[in-house]
């Protein structure tokens, strides 16, 4: 895909990446042939890949910004363990991370990374859930598709503010959409320096963590060179 759009030339202004998945039913506990979780890979691995294959074009096409979701569950998940959120919750955590360190590495190509949270929105995500026997997952589920979630049109706004507002320029590594812990956005417009997640506002850690990641990307594809940087093997641990 990534050979298939350069061959186009065209310019990369904004790279929103929006995907994931949690526990989808028939697959839960599945690995890529990679050896990674699906929900790791899908939600964490597969978008850090090809923003970094995509930056080459957006340091060429400047001004330009990432935005990669988040969400609530990012709060307080490294605390989660083998229940039915804790793979969600980990990769929307390590999205927080790896904005945070993706921030500091572009900061001199003039890139802007933010988060974005989109807040509880009416979709079938939930209902793609491995939900048997799983509380928690059908009560969000329920509370998503109530009169108190928002609209899909509703919840893509915090991304398309976060790709287009001039009130975005110059917050890299920032946070923008609801407060992390609520679930339906006003005014959609909340901008914030700092997540709550406190691993997040960690600066070491994030640069730890992120460079561990491109060393397994690197382990999964030989060829692969990160463009935001080369890996700093003093901050990769044993894997």
């Amino acid at each position: 895909m990534v050979d298939q759009y350069k061959k186009l030339n065209y310019p990369l202004h904004v790279l929103i990446n929006n995907a994931g998945i949690q526990a989808p039913t028939g697959h839960r506990g599945e690995h890529t042939k990679d050896g990674i979780e699906i929900t790791f890979a899908s939600n964490y691995y597969g978008p850090l890949y090809l923003t970094e294959l995509l930056l080459p074009i957006m340091k060429k096409t400047p001004p330009a910004g990432g935005i990669t979701e988040s969400a609530s569950a990012s709060f307080g998940a490294e605390h989660y363990h083998e229940s039915d959120w804790w793979q969600y919750a980990r990769t929307k955590l390590f999205n927080l991370m790896a904005v945070r360190e993706e921030s500091r590495r572009l900061e001199p190509d003039h890139i802007d990374v933010v988060a974005a949270h989109p807040g509880m929105a009416v979709t079938d995500h939930f209902g793609k859930a491995d939900t048997e026997h799983k509380l928690s997952s059908w009560m969000i589920e329920t509370w998503a598709n109530s009169p108190i979630g928002q609209t899909k049109e509703q919840g893509a706004i915090a991304l398309e503010y976060a790709g287009v507002s001039p009130d975005v320029n110059g917050k890299n590594g920032w946070y923008v959409g609801t407060p992390e812990l609520g679930l339906v956005n006003v005014g959609n417009a909340h901008i914030k320096e700092h997540p709550n997640a406190p691993l997040a506002n960690n600066p070491e850690a994030c640069r730890r963590f992120y460079n561990k990641t491109l060393a397994i990307l690197k382990q999964s594809d030989p060829s692969f060179e990160p463009a935001s940087g080369p890996i700093e093997q003093s901050y990769v641990i044993s894997i």
